[in-house]
């Protein structure tokens, strides 16, 4: 049987070169002279080399892998043939310890399709093997076996397959693509992005049109160039991904979609993004190629640094309401700036904690992929809650100031202090509790307590701006 797309819901020369290009983006340069000067078969050989993976995270194909401990029952020697380099498909051989034979592609010879097909003639015989496969590329192997198995194998490759007078079994697992983009995608996330609106609401310029068109082209921008982004995160943490257990769910990380589809998808998402941000403004398209540098580097390296990730993520969060000031073109309020960035470090630290209040729950020391151990956590609730009550300070200084009677009834503005002060301590609480989902702007928006805090917030608040 084959190895990728077959055992495995992967393909493990891209997962090799992700973890080569993490390492250090410049191998691409590397990746284009191992393959001009020896094809295929050298790359794969170099990528695995310098590849480091527990085959145990590997996301198999645990319908086929029941298929073939059944056929092993009844008798039959399984052997591993791969077109991954022999380096890898032994490692995985051994781990599942199925097979008597496991074969794959060294430094010269690139073990896929007719070379598979001849090597297979040559070691068992025409007609005398059962080949489990699900590319084109396995049509030739197959020519020469004595019978196919298809696993989630295309209609256009089962189609050919019957041409060719090829009889064959299925065994194939049901995916539901367009929910798994959506996950990939994730769209729930782009509720962060409803920041941009923020300086909408502070120069009190709801009725004005064209202020709206802007901002829900840059929201729509915005979200598309997020969605990129994580994509991106995402193929960069499979294997961290992989050994959490709820992240192990996402769609690269469990196999629902191949790396190869969202090495297709991320490209176009960065066209409609920048697409759409030219039709803002300059200025935008600017803004959203920092939050693109920064976002990049945050996952390439320095979400493994302390402190750093945090304030990192505050960052990125206060600068879509900086993006949003940059559309509309409005002064700069450095109260608004100042209180966003407290604001969200705390919850970039409440992130952390709830990271670790589960791994200390999963009897693990370390957040796999941080910088974080385990006994961070008291020095971290406490960053998070001087955090949370500095903006808090900030909010009730800027409503006790000159800038605040600038609005029509800053008397209801006062009030929301009290209720900003009420969500923070239930936030930091639930925290402690272990009952915060690991990103808290989502555990907001789902929960009912945040929800109802946060329509007395606005609604106070919008009272107090609109005559």
């Amino acid at each position: 049987m084959d190895l990728d797309g077959t055992l495995i819901k992967t393909d493990m020369l891209l997962e090799s070169f992700i973890f080569s290009f993490k390492k250090n983006p410049f191998v691409i340069f590397f990746c284009l002279f191992w393959l001009l000067s020896g094809g295929k078969a050298k790359l794969k050989h170099k990528l695995a080399l310098k590849y480091v993976f527990d085959p145990s995270l590997l996301p198999y194909n645990d319908k086929f892998l029941d298929f073939l401990k059944k056929r092993k029952n009844d008798g039959c020697e399984l052997s591993l043939v791969s077109a991954s380099s022999e380096i890898i498909v032994k490692k995985i051989a051994d781990y599942l310890g199925l097979f008597s034979d496991s074969f794959g592609s060294d430094s010269v010879n690139n073990l896929s399709s007719l070379k598979k097909a001849d090597f297979l003639l040559k070691k068992y015989g025409d007609k005398n093997f059962v080949y489990c496969g699900n590319s084109p590329d396995d049509i030739p192997v197959w020519k020469v076996s004595g019978s196919a198995v298809c696993v989630n194998t295309p209609s256009g490759v089962k189609r050919k397959l019957r041409n060719f007078g090829i009889r064959f079994e299925e065994v194939s697992t049901t995916e539901n693509l367009l929910f798994a983009v959506i996950r990939a995608l994730r769209i729930h996330q782009w509720a962060k992005n409803v920041l941009l609106f923020v300086p909408l609401v502070t120069a009190r310029l709801f009725f004005d049109f064209h202020a709206w068109e802007q901002l829900v082209i840059a929201f729509l921008s915005f979200s598309f160039m997020s969605s990129f982004v994580y994509i991106l995160n995402d193929l960069l943490d499979l294997e961290s991904d992989r050994s959490h257990s709820v992240k192990c769910r996402r769609p690269f990380a469990s196999g629902s979609l191949s790396i190869a589809f969202g090495m297709f998808l991320m490209p176009l998402l960065f066209l409609v993004s920048v697409s759409l941000a030219i039709f803002v403004s300059d200025t935008f398209v600017s803004c959203l190629l920092i939050y693109l540098i920064v976002t990049s580097l945050y996952s390439f390296k320095f979400k493994q640094f302390i402190v750093v990730d945090c304030l990192i993520l505050s960052f990125l969060y206060t600068f879509r309401i900086i993006s949003g000031i940059a559309v509309l073109r409005v002064s700069t309020s450095l109260w608004l700036i100042t209180f966003s960035g407290f604001f969200f470090l705390a919850l970039a630290i409440v992130k952390r904690m709830a990271e670790l209040k589960n791994q200390e729950l999963k009897g693990t020391v370390k957040t796999k992929g941080r910088g974080y151990v385990i006994s961070d956590y008291p020095m971290l609730s406490q960053i998070a809650v001087s955090c949370g009550l500095m903006s808090t300070l900030v909010f009730a200084l800027y409503v006790n100031s000159s800038k605040a009677l600038l609005f029509p009834h800053p008397v209801f503005i006062y009030f929301c202090g009290p209720v900003l002060v009420f969500w923070f301590c239930y936030i930091f609480l639930q925290t402690h509790r272990g009952n915060m989902d690991e990103d808290p702007v989502m555990f907001a928006v789902k929960d009912k307590i945040s929800l109802l805090s946060g329509l007395v917030f606005i609604s106070l608040f919008l009272r107090g701006v609109i005559y």
